[in-house]
């Protein structure tokens, strides 16, 4: 089967799921609109589209506008188009059996309706809860309804997502829309992982740069920490525009001011595959962002055996069985993360009985068998596709 993927860039969360299709003897591409730190085209090199001549001018118009660069990123996301007929060519060339497009952008409503006009059949690809609190949701205005018309029009009700988000107040959900989790290949090496490296406990934390992934809230919980253990805290982020930069001094600027050097480290724009080394090196794994989609971490410190923490505004918390393989902890709330570290930490058995938990969950309900076994499914429920007719086309 052809399968597309259409997304900003091609994020390392795709990458397992990329790697899995191919082993099982799919065709993958991927088209994107621009190339993102720490990303792995060992599998598939994304075909980069960037930006129309349209776009750039009003993107330099706006650049001299507005000075944020955090907005300037979410207006390119949102906003950026490539050229139309040579974005209509490619897809047509590659001729795709199935589109996976990534949220609801002006790039994704392009694909959409390419797409739509050479009969291609398409799926939505959304970081949002499957289930929800009520069935309908925003609001009613003008523009609302105007878009929600240009959306019924063109993007397919088919939609998978790897948040579940079912909860006692969340219930309501649509039949076409599907869960399907992250997964992740478990590395050889985990087998062998060993913990405590220095006879000390050494936690992890991975996140770009940016104010909510809450860095600063977590060195300073560690700091409080470190008279009753002997702890170790590494973190990992992106340094790359004006506005990381300036976290980053902050966060740097504390640990120098508070003499935490010693027992806090930071590391900046690591590749790929120095990042997946760090897992192995380390015993717990720490999510403290707020409103974080999911964050694919989580699932990649459970493959290499790490129990695991995050807020309860993260979607990755659906991937925490409590008190199994980790905790959820209250939104900036310092003393409840400081409670959940200390509850894991407190005696090492613990700790390394939830690693094991952690890897066999992954192996069990985030493998990439099951995985393929359910978007197969999900195909042929949906477009009556599967890999038997195509073989008979094929052959036919």
């Amino acid at each position: 089967m052809k399968i597309l993927f259409v997304a900003p860039r091609f994020h390392t969360n795709q990458y397992p799921i990329v790697e899995t299709l191919i082993n099982h003897k799919h065709e993958v591409s991927f088209f994107a609109q621009y190339i993102g730190a720490s990303e792995d085209h060992s599998l598939v090199e994304p075909k980069v589209f960037g930006y129309n001549l349209l776009f750039k001018f009003i993107n330099i118009l706006k650049k001299n506008l507005q000075r944020n660069g955090q907005d300037q990123y979410k207006f390119e996301r949102n906003y950026g188009f490539p050229s139309i007929i040579k974005y209509y060519k490619a897809i047509k060339k590659f001729s795709p059996d199935i589109v996976i497009v990534r949220d609801r952008t002006l790039f994704s409503l392009l694909t959409f309706s390419i797409c739509k006009s050479l009969k291609i059949n398409t799926i939505l690809y959304q970081q949002v809860p499957k289930y929800s609190s009520n069935k309908t949701e925003g609001t009613n205005t003008m523009y609302d309804k105007f878009r929600k018309t240009i959306y019924k029009s063109v993007v397919p009700k088919t939609m998978v997502t790897p948040i579940n988000g079912k909860s006692e107040n969340n219930r309501f959900t649509s039949k076409s829309i599907y869960y399907l989790p992250f997964i992740m290949k478990v590395d050889r090496r985990v087998k062998q992982k060993s913990f405590f490296r220095n006879n000390q406990i050494n936690i992890l934390s991975i996140g770009k740069f940016i104010p909510r992934k809450r860095h600063m809230l977590l060195i300073k919980v560690i700091e409080e920490l470190k008279e009753l253990y002997n702890i170790k805290l590494t973190i990992i982020g992106e340094v790359s525009t004006d506005s990381h930069k300036s976290e980053y001094k902050k966060a740097v600027q504390y640990i120098d001011e508070n003499n935490l050097n010693e027992i806090v480290e930071i590391k900046t724009n690591l590749e790929y595959t120095d990042v997946q080394n760090e897992y192995l090196l380390n015993d717990l794994f720490i999510l403290p962002s707020i409103n974080e989609q999911l964050g694919v971490s989580i699932l990649e410190a459970m493959a290499n055996k790490l129990p695991v923490i995050c807020s309860d505004s993260a979607g990755a918390k659906d991937y925490i069985d409590q008190g199994s393989n980790g905790y959820v902890f209250k939104s900036d709330d310092s003393n409840d993360l400081k409670d959940k570290i200390i509850s894991i930490i407190g005696e090492k058995s613990i700790l390394k009985k939830m690693g094991e938990n952690s890897l066999e969950l992954v192996e069990t309900r985030y493998s990439p068998e099951r995985y393929h076994s359910d978007l197969m499914e999900l195909i042929d429920k949906e477009f009556n596709i599967s890999m038997l007719n195509k073989d008979i086309l094929k052959n036919g």
